[in-house]
Parts: C-alpha cells; sequence; structure tokens
C-alpha cells in the first residue's frame, strides 16, 4: 500500500489485499418436506478459497485530540473449495461462490484527556453486491434475499500514569440476513459484542497485552418458524509485541 500526506492534518491511502478464507461446517440436524418422511442431515465440511481486494481511505486530523478517517475496501471474490468428511444428502456442492462483501467504514476518535480516549466506528456491508452462490433448495441467489449489514461500535481506552492501559467496546452487527434467507445451511444472525483488554509495557521496546471476547447472537427464526437459531462464543488470548526500532 501507499499512503500520501498533503497536509499535515490529511493522508490518504490505498493497497492491494490478498484474503484467504476458510469456513467450517458442522450442521447435524433432522428435516422434513410436507410430502416426505423425516430426512437426518449430517455435514462435516472444511472450505478454503483466497481472492484480492484493494482498499482507499482518508485520515483527518483536525485537532491533536481528534481523528478521523474514512476507509473503502472492494469485495473480494471468492470460490470455496470444500473438503467434506460427510454430506449425507449431497447438500454441499463441491464449490460454492463466498465473496467477502465491500464494507464503507467510517470512524473517530476523541481524547479527553492524556490519559483517556473514546472511539466509534460505523461500518455498511454492501451484501447485495456480492455473490454467495446459490441455495441448493430452490437454486435462488443466496444474496437475493439478503440486506446490506452493519457494524455499529464504540470503545474507550484508559492508560495509568503512561503505564497499563485498559480498554472495552461493544459492536452491534445486523447481518443483514432475513427470515427468508435463513435456512438449513444459511444462518446469520445479528450480534452484540463485547470486548475488554489490557497492555502493560514491560520496556520501551516490550509489552505484553491480554483481551476476552463475548458474543451474543440474537435469536431468530426462518419465514416458516420451524427452524430457530441462537448461538454464543466467546475466546481471549495473550500478545506480546516487540518494537525493533
Amino acid at each position: 500500500g501507499i499512503s500520501y500526506a498533503p497536509f499535515d492534518f490529511l493522508s490518504l491511502t490505498a493497497g492491494f489485499g490478498f484474503n484467504f478464507l476458510q469456513a467450517s461446517m458442522d450442521v447435524d440436524a433432522e428435516y422434513q418436506f410436507l410430502t416426505t418422511e423425516p430426512t437426518m442431515l449430517r455435514i462435516d465440511a472444511v472450505g478454503t478459497g483466497t481472492g484480492f481486494s484493494y482498499q482507499a481511505g482518508i485520515h483527518l486530523a483536525p485537532t491533536q485530540d481528534i481523528d478521523i478517517a474514512f476507509n473503502y475496501i472492494s469485495a473480494t471474490a471468492i470460490t470455496l473449495n470444500w473438503d467434506k468428511k460427510e454430506d449425507s444428502t449431497d447438500l454441499l456442492p463441491e464449490e460454492q461462490r463466498r465473496d467477502i462483501p465491500a464494507s464503507l467504514t467510517a470512524g473517530a476518535s476523541y481524547r479527553f484527556l492524556d490519559d483517556f480516549e473514546v472511539t466509534s466506528s460505523f461500518t455498511h456491508y454492501l451484501n447485495q453486491q456480492a455473490d454467495w452462490g446459490e441455495n441448493p433448495e430452490d437454486q435462488t441467489p443466496v444474496m437475493s434475499k439478503y440486506r446490506n449489514g452493519i457494524d455499529l461500535g464504540f470503545s474507550f481506552q484508559y492508560t495509568y500514569e503512561n503505564s497499563w492501559a485498559v480498554s472495552a467496546g461493544y459492536n452491534r452487527s445486523w447481518s443483514g440476513a432475513t427470515a427468508e434467507s435463513r435456512n438449513l445451511l444459511e444462518t446469520g444472525l445479528d450480534a452484540n459484542s463485547f470486548t475488554a483488554g489490557t497492555r502493560y509495557p514491560i520496556t520501551d521496546s516490550l509489552s505484553v497485552s491480554a483481551a476476552i471476547t463475548a458474543i451474543a447472537f440474537s435469536p431468530a427464526k426462518n419465514a416458516d418458524e420451524d427452524i430457530g437459531y441462537t448461538a454464543f462464543t466467546w475466546g481471549g488470548g495473550f500478545g506480546l509485541t516487540w518494537k525493533a526500532l
């Protein structure tokens, strides 16, 4: 990527990206159409694919305490190749288009004090411009029943005496999925995410960090209201950062 700053308060960026996507599918369900006997659906598969994207951004710093940024990332055309360990009804295709949608992001940060900063961000996902192939149940385009998605996030960071830094954040995601888009293979749920973390500088060039995230997905149903979806996940990690210069 490249960056150009025509003024002290303005910089422009552009670049290209290489994306690797890995998706896993683990389905164990029983379903029944009106004229058929109950059928057990069992899928255990991992899909991988790659693609390229480009991005362009603008960064503004009208004062020392305010940062504003706008960024666009293009859609990434990706075809997943599924490695199927099990597919009891042969519902999952060998290959499946699974683009990463284009996105527009606006963000801002404001330092109230030297040691306290708040940030906010808004991301609009152009889902309807992406290609996710066809629904194996009725051969309609998957994305034809989706709306565009939105992420809205807020966070703060507090630094104690130029040493410990603690942060916390909340993000609300609207996936763009609808009751009509949900089926045995396509879920798509809105979510509330909570994150907390801390960082401590051991020396001027070495620091350690830790973070934890919890994601609560909003319960939802399909159009016929005969399939319900709900999920919760969490995770955490530790990091070690070393600055060579």
